[in-house]
């Protein structure tokens, strides 16, 4: 079997991962890559470094907001894959034109599988712990987005993925893939290597002069090593290749380890740690984030960081899934290799 799959996020911490399994497992089919230069790194640098990893690949040059660029490439694949943007409503209605373009020109039933997120899941706990009455846990069978609080991150672009796919029935084969916290050191020199979850407290503490955490930074998620991700996102591409896999209402597919569920407290102590020991923050350790800069963050940062976001994977247990990597190293001791990264790449940007 063989065909052509537009992968969006290829240069991304999971993209780039899950492109390496690409290239070991389906090198038959033809992978385009949306991609544009960096501040720090050229497209003819990044195309090169993509070709390493699949035999079959090409680039076009393109950002997110490309509408015209992505319906064209979307409407060209068999296959097109996000895992650039889970939260991007223009984007995954443009990626849904341009499929069903294609539905209607060749009468194929192609396939679209976004990567979202745990952060659908929030319980808007405000940094508290997990409370038993109010703090759900999750399944992917019989979920459905709506089943979340109405404002949380990711629902109204998911919701509309599965509404499209009810109204193309045997049409666009629509998956939805949700990992919990990513988390491991991404192995593809010269593209992104961490997750954006550490970035992002990495990049607050720094602009704050502290570690902060949302309120008392107790609550938390389930996590996942990158490398299990990527191998969950191959094995639901293949089932929904081999024609196995739920999809439309159904294809709500789940990924986190059974690794214990880490309070944001503790990886923002660590980053609190390595910050003052390289001399970019006063102090080490955390602190919740003080009222002044508390208030200026969105909604969906609280929501993403400051609630308990914990889900059940079950779909992929089906498919005999199992996070390896995961059980191998875990979060906190992967923890210092990631922030060893992060920290570099800062120092980089700043020269």
């Amino acid at each position: 079997m063989t065909g052509t799959i537009f992968l969006l996020g290829a240069t991304g911490f999971l993209g780039s991962t899950f492109l390496v399994s690409l290239g070991k497992k389906l090198p038959q089919y033809h992978v385009v890559a949306l991609a544009r230069g960096s501040s720090t790194t050229s497209l003819e640098a990044r195309t090169n470094i993509l070709e390493k990893y699949h035999p079959n690949l090409s680039v076009v040059e393109g950002a997110l907001e490309d509408e015209s660029v992505i319906k064209e490439e979307s409407a060209k694949a068999d296959i097109v894959i996000n895992c650039a943007s889970s939260n991007h409503l223009a984007l995954v209605k443009v990626i849904l034109d341009g499929l069903n373009e294609r539905r209607t020109k060749t009468g194929s039933s192609p396939i679209f599988i976004q990567v979202s997120g745990y952060s659908l899941l929030s319980d808007n706990a405000r940094g508290q712990p997990p409370d038993p009455l109010t703090s759900k846990v999750y399944t992917d069978i019989g979920f459905s987005p709506n089943d979340c609080p109405e404002h949380n991150p990711l629902r109204d672009v998911d919701s509309f993925i599965i509404d499209t796919a009810s109204k193309t029935q045997n049409g666009i084969r629509t998956l939805i893939f949700y990992p919990g916290w990513i988390y491991g050191v991404g192995e593809v020199i010269g593209l992104q290597r961490t997750t954006v979850a550490l970035r992002v407290y990495t990049d607050l503490a720094k602009g704050f002069g502290y570690a902060g955490t949302f309120g008392a930074g107790l609550a938390g998620m389930n996590n996942i090593h990158v490398k299990d991700c990527a191998s969950a996102l191959l094995i639901i591409l293949q089932a929904a290749l081999d024609g196995r896999a739920d999809v439309g209402t159904e294809g709500i597919y789940f990924g986190s380890s059974e690794q214990p569920i880490v309070p944001h407290v503790e990886i923002v102590n660590k980053i609190g740690d390595v910050l003052h020991e390289r001399g970019i923050i006063p102090h080490p350790g955390s602190q919740p984030l003080k009222p002044e800069h508390a208030s200026v963050l969105p909604d969906v940062a609280w929501s993403a960081m400051g609630g308990n976001l914990l889900g059940h994977p079950q779909r992929l247990k089906r498919f005999g899934w199992e996070p390896v990597e995961s059980r191998k190293i875990s979060l906190l001791e992967s923890l210092s290799e990631e922030l060893n990264v992060v920290v570099k790449t800062m120092a980089g940007a700043n020269n």
